[in-house]
């Protein structure tokens, strides 16, 4: 006879893997969902954990919600301080197909040596159709106000025979992670002579600005010979970035999770007067 038993679901934040110790006798299985209240034109994301091989694993039927994409399936085998630490994930992307206050999702089986083991059934809250450009559009102009590039220059003036230093730094909260960015446009200098330009390694300085603490990035530097009386003019520059933000929840181990963002952001135009 086939023995049936039941956990509690845990309805955390999704992107942050659970980990088991291999040598722990006890067979454990949670779901976990990204949200418990979504938009009826919003995608719900759903993971099924365990932490040990099964011989089977049957998920919920889903009947309140279509299958957009999965299962998509991941295993994690790392080794923390001599131990096999494993778990095993399935992912689905699920789209609802009403409103409701409780949509419901059934029970995930998985099967072991003849032992069942089930997550209990959850709701999810779904509401009416909300603009998701609008959202992620104020989404993005809260995130680029935090997320800034100035044009940085040695010397406000400079005689003929001096030359002048400017650096492109990247500003970003203390608590924003940089991943990556692309230049959609270069610097370009005007009436003066480059002596040398290079991009600066990929490090990241704790600067103020303005009163207030940011982490930053010098990511291109250039020396500048002026080429005669007048002004130097170094025109903006722009950068698609790419930042980890901090989403305000917690993963089980208290840690903030993240998501990546996209943004383009411009730096400001330059002039340096140069006199005799």
């Amino acid at each position: 006879m086939k023995v049936l038993k039941y956990i509690v679901v845990l309805l955390i934040g999704l992107y942050t893997p659970f980990v088991f110790s291999q040598n722990e006798d006890s067979l454990r299985f949670v779901a976990k969902v990204n949200k418990k209240k979504i938009a009826i034109n919003e995608v719900l994301e759903i993971e099924f954990v365990f932490n040990k091989e099964v011989d089977t694993f049957i998920p919920p039927k889903f009947e309140n919600f279509t299958i957009n994409q999965g299962p998509n399936q991941s295993v994690s085998i790392i080794w923390e301080k001599g131990v096999k630490v494993f778990s095993k994930t399935y992912k689905y992307s699920l789209k609802p197909k009403v409103i409701g206050e409780e949509q419901l999702i059934g029970n995930a089986t998985i099967e072991v040596s003849g032992t069942q083991l089930q997550t209990e059934p959850m709701h999810i809250s779904v509401t009416k159709k909300r603009s998701l450009h609008r959202a992620n559009k104020k989404a993005k102009s809260a995130i680029k106000n935090k997320v800034f590039i100035v044009t940085e220059v040695s010397k406000n003036s400079l005689n003929e025979l001096d030359s002048l230093t400017v650096m492109h730094r990247i500003y970003f909260p203390e608590n924003f992670e940089m991943s990556s960015f692309s230049e959609i446009r270069k610097p370009v200098y005007k009436h003066c002579i480059i002596k040398s330009e290079h991009k600066k390694q990929f490090t990241v300085e704790q600067t103020e600005f303005r009163g207030s603490v940011y982490r930053s990035i010098v990511y291109r530097q250039a020396i500048l010979k002026p080429e005669g009386k007048g002004e130097i003019k170094v025109k903006p520059v722009i950068l698609d970035v790419v930042v980890d933000v901090p989403t305000g929840k917690k993963d089980i181990f208290g840690r903030y999770l993240r998501v990546p963002k996209t943004i383009r952001i411009k730096s400001n135009k330059v002039s340096v007067n140069v006199v005799k």
